[in-house]
């Protein structure tokens, strides 16, 4: 495919079609960062940069209540605010 460079702004850009986006499994470009990287010959690779995770993501949809709930229907729960319930080794 043959694409155009083109000022934008101070720098030059190169349009990228909607069809080429797609096909790098992109969705929503707006929050996309993608990886550029030229090599020797000039041959220009763009690659997708996958969104680090945070610690905090992991428990983003966490819900405590039904984490307690789900502990005593299967008798697990201890209430370790109330102190030692039995058989703890230390």
């Amino acid at each position: 495919m043959e694409v155009k460079i083109s000022k934008w702004g101070n720098s030059q850009g190169v349009r990228l079609p909607l069809n080429i986006i797609r096909q790098m499994g992109i969705e929503n470009f707006e929050t996309v960062k993608l990886n550029i990287k030229v090599d020797k010959e000039g041959t220009l690779t763009l690659k997708k940069i996958s969104p680090k995770v945070q610690y905090a993501d992991y428990f983003k949809n966490f819900d405590l209540k039904e984490w307690e709930d789900q502990q005593k229907a299967l008798g697990g729960f201890e209430n370790r605010a109330a102190g030692t319930v039995e058989h703890e080794l230390f």
